[in-house]
């Protein structure tokens, strides 16, 4: 209920991560299709949000640095 950081896992074109970020939630889109990111840099430059998107199978998240999100989410 309270704003923090969401990473979004396998969040394809950032349907979740676009929503969330919307209510006031800092977020972090991870997904392995730079074809997938592409749409999802769109539709968050659309609805006027920022999110930060990173390329990375969601199963191997070494680029991230514990301890930084309050929340997960895989809706994949």
């Amino acid at each position: 209920p309270t704003p923090g950081r969401l990473l979004d896992l396998g969040g394809g074109t950032g349907r979740l991560a676009v929503h969330v970020a919307g209510k006031g939630y800092g977020c972090v889109g991870v997904d392995l299709s730079p074809e997938m990111l592409a749409q999802a840099r769109a539709n968050a430059d659309a609805a006027g949000v920022k999110v930060g998107w990173v390329t990375a199978n969601l199963v191997d998240l070494t680029g991230l640095p514990d301890g930084e999100f309050d929340y997960a989410a895989c809706l994949f």
